[in-house]
């Protein structure tokens, strides 16, 4: 996988989405370094992310991002932000100021294309259902292990009047 001109090993990724179209829960198991009274992502929504060398978590919309346990917190410092921020917060300003010429957008296609394939993988993992494995072949846009899958992906468009 490429990002940022980098190239990258592949990561596994497990999806969760509190309930299954069945209605049975699909919740992730805590890790087990996090006591039961620290809060993971926002509590009801967001995402942790297990490492090597630990846990972090954030918010759905990535706020109140966080090492946990708290203790992990103590000696860390954060880094210097690199990636620019929207300007006075307002995504539709910003971008209006791309299309007039300006500074590009944060979100361009480039980043977020890729990101909502993410995205939209989980969901597509949740359709299909619980236990199942679903390897990704994002150069098809198929699922190679998982031939149920791929009827949700993509459409078929009538002929042309």
């Amino acid at each position: 996988m490429k990002w940022h001109g980098r190239t990258l090993p592949p990561v596994t990724v497990y999806w969760y989405d509190g309930q299954l179209s069945d209605g049975s829960p699909n919740l992730p198991p805590r890790p087990a370094a996090v006591p039961e009274d620290e809060l993971l992502g926002e509590g009801e929504n967001g995402s942790y992310f297990v490492g090597d060398d630990g846990v972090a978590t954030t918010g759905c919309y990535g706020n109140g991002s966080r090492l946990v346990p708290k203790a992990q917190m103590d000696d860390y410092t954060v880094p210097n932000e690199v990636i620019p921020r929207v300007p006075g917060g307002d995504p539709y300003g910003e971008w209006i100021t791309a299309c007039q010429g300006g500074t590009p957008i944060g979100s361009r296609f480039e980043y977020a294309g890729p990101f909502t394939e993410t995205v939209l993988l989980g969901n597509l993992a949740a359709r299909v259902g619980s236990g199942n494995l679903i390897e990704w072949d994002a150069q098809n846009m198929r699922s190679p292990n998982c031939p149920e899958a791929n009827q949700y992906v993509g459409r078929e468009y009538r002929t042309a009047w």
